[in-house]
Order: structure tokens, then C-alpha cells, then sequence
């Protein structure tokens, strides 16, 4: 192989594999298997390039299909034969696809960080600690909860036509974030905390009227409380058109729920 296959490209793209799906495989992209055929078949492949290697131990790790590995060795190809794999082409096709099914890491991940990015401006900005004690500040915080909130709608509805398709890959943070949002029985509760959120921002609204009329907009609490009425509307509106989009997506698969 390859320097740069034998020492980054296979061994990087397989410990991200076994880190995004929790699958024991050492080398993702050997093209030595046998498997069962009703059982691939299953999975509806449809990689046509490179990374078909990679879409074949995913999905069947996301439907709880066994897997077992067998050391094999490799030899070199024969003389003059030409490379048919593209480096950094299929490398990043590989990584795109591992992401596309690994909603947990591409998209979760970065809402929790923007979520607590927006938690530690607005603290900084109520404890008046320089230099987060101007506006600045509040619109950072405000852009960041914005996008945690955008980020984590997607991977909602993402997670769910994931599992949706393949019914065996519901883990421990799966089951959670189903409890949580109320999932198993329904869309209810998005709308319930829409509706929540909803009747927190008029509050904010309210308070910004009320320091208005008091001539004290340019309070450090008046900021605060513009920044709770924008970022509680946003908020609703996320959780609203996150729980429509989901049950329609349920009632096109025939879920009654």
C-alpha cells in the first residue's frame, strides 16, 4: 500500500468508523468478505464508488447484523497494474458517507458546542466581566443559540428517518433523546415546548416594553431580557416547524403517531 494509505488514510477512516457506529472492525475497506446474501441484500446498497466497502459494515452494524473479522494478509499488486483507488477523491467520499449516517457526531456535537458557547457569553455578559460587557456580546450569544438550536432540529428529524430505515440502531442516547422529547408517543411534547417557549419569549417581550417605558434600554438586564424574548421566539418557532416536518414524515411512512 501506499505511505499515505498504510499510515493515514485506512487507519484514520477506521477508527472513525468504529468511533461513530461502535463497531469492532479493524480495517473497513478490505474487499475480502463473505456474507450472507438475503442479508446484504437487505441493506439496499447504493455507494458506487470507493466507499461501498465502508456502506456495507455501517448499515449492517445499523440493523444489528453479526459481524465477525478474519486477519488476512495482503500482497502487492502485480507490476505495472495501476492504482484504481483516487487518494484524497475517495477518502473524502468515505468520510462524507460516514457522516451522512453518524447524525450523532456530525450535527449533535456541534449544537451542544454552540448551545454552550451561547450559556457562558450570556453569563460573562450578566457578571459584567471585561470585555464581555458590551452589546457585541449578546448578538455573539443570541447568533449562537440560533444555530445550536437550527443544528439540533436537523439532527432530530435526521436521526429519526435514520432509525426509521434501519429499526435495530436505537442506542442508549437514542432511547434518551426519545424520553426526553417525548418521541415514542408522538410529536405532543415538541409543540407543548413550543408553546412553552413561546409564552417565555412574550415574557421577555413584555420586560423590554417595560424597561422601555422606564428609559432604561441600555441596561445590562434589558439586554438580557431582549435576548430571551428574540432567542425564546426563535426557539418555538424551531420546536414548532421541527415537530410538523417530523409528523409529516411519520404520516407519509404510515405512523399513525
Amino acid at each position: 500500500m501506499p505511505l499515505l494509505h498504510r499510515y493515514l488514510g485506512n487507519p484514520v477512516l477506521s477508527m472513525l468508523g468504529r468511533m461513530f457506529f461502535g463497531i469492532k472492525i479493524g480495517d473497513f475497506h478490505c474487499g475480502l468478505r463473505a456474507f450472507d446474501r438475503e442479508a446484504v441484500q437487505s441493506l439496499n446498497l447504493r455507494c458506487s464508488g470507493m466507499e461501498f466497502a465502508s456502506e456495507m459494515v455501517i448499515k449492517s452494524s445499523l440493523m444489528d447484523l453479526a459481524m465477525a473479522e478474519i486477519p488476512t494478509n495482503l500482497r502487492p499488486n502485480p507490476p505495472g497494474r495501476t492504482p484504481h483507488l483516487k487518494t484524497w477523491r475517495d477518502g473524502w467520499r468515505h468520510l462524507k458517507f460516514m457522516l451522512s449516517f453518524s447524525p450523532k457526531y456530525s450535527l449533535l456535537l456541534f449544537s451542544a458546542g454552540l448551545a454552550l458557547l451561547a450559556v457562558s457569553l450570556i453569563i460573562l455578559f450578566a457578571w459584567r466581566i471585561v470585555p464581555f460587557t458590551g452589546p457585541n456580546t449578546m448578538v455573539f450569544a443570541a447568533s449562537s443559540a440560533i444555530a445550536a438550536m437550527s443544528i439540533l432540529s436537523d439532527y432530530i428529524l435526521s436521526r429519526e428517518m435514520l432509525y426509521l430505515k434501519f429499526s435495530g440502531s436505537r442506542k442508549n442516547l437514542s432511547h434518551r433523546v426519545d424520553s426526553l422529547l417525548g418521541l415514542r408517543k408522538g410529536t405532543d411534547r415538541l409543540f407543548k415546548f413550543g408553546a412553552i417557549a413561546l409564552l417565555l419569549s412574550f415574557a421577555g417581550f413584555v420586560s423590554l416594553l417595560a424597561f422601555l417605558i422606564r428609559s432604561s434600554l441600555s441596561s445590562p438586564l434589558a439586554a438580557l431580557a431582549g435576548f430571551v424574548g428574540c432567542a425564546s421566539l426563535f426557539v418555538s418557532i424551531s420546536f414548532y416547524l421541527t415537530a410538523t416536518k417530523l409528523t409529516t414524515y411519520r404520516s407519509l411512512h404510515g405512523l399513525s403517531r
